[in-house]
C-alpha cells in the first residue's frame, strides 16, 4: 500500500509540476495576445476621447460662428443707428427754430465721448 500512495502521489506531484510547467509556458505564449488585448483597449478608449472631442470643438465651432453673426448683425444695426442720429443732429443744428436745450444735446457726435477724448 504504502508503494501505492508514493506512486499516486509521484503522479499527482508529476502532474502538478507538469501543470505549473504548462501553465508558465502557455503564459509566455499568451503574452502577446494580452498586450494586443492591452493595446486594443487602450486605443479603443483613445478614439472615443478624440471622436469626444472632435464633436465639442464642432459645436464649439458653430457657436461660434452663429455668435459672430449675431455680432455682424449687431454691428451693421449700430452702423444705421449711428448714421441716422449723426443725420439727426445735422437737421436738428440746421433748423433755427430748434429750442438750445435740443441744439445742446445734439451738439456731440453720437459715438463720440461727451468729454470729446477718444473713447478707449
Amino acid at each position: 500500500m504504502s508503494e501505492w500512495w508514493q506512486l499516486a502521489l509521484a503522479a499527482v506531484g508529476g502532474g502538478g509540476l507538469a501543470g505549473v510547467v504548462t501553465s508558465l509556458v502557455a503564459g509566455l505564449f499568451q503574452r502577446p495576445k494580452v498586450k494586443a488585448d492591452a493595446m486594443s483597449i487602450l486605443t479603443d478608449a483613445a478614439l472615443k476621447q478624440v471622436n469626444e472631442l472632435q464633436e465639442r470643438t464642432a459645436e464649439a465651432e458653430q457657436r461660434a460662428a452663429e455668435a459672430e453673426r449675431k455680432c455682424r448683425v449687431v454691428s451693421s444695426e449700430l452702423d444705421d443707428m449711428l448714421a441716422r442720429m449723426r443725420a439727426w443732429r445735422v437737421e436738428i443744428l440746421a433748423d433755427p427754430t430748434a429750442s438750445d436745450r435740443l441744439r445742446q444735446m445734439v451738439s456731440v457726435d453720437p459715438g463720440q465721448p461727451m468729454n470729446g477724448r477718444p473713447g478707449r
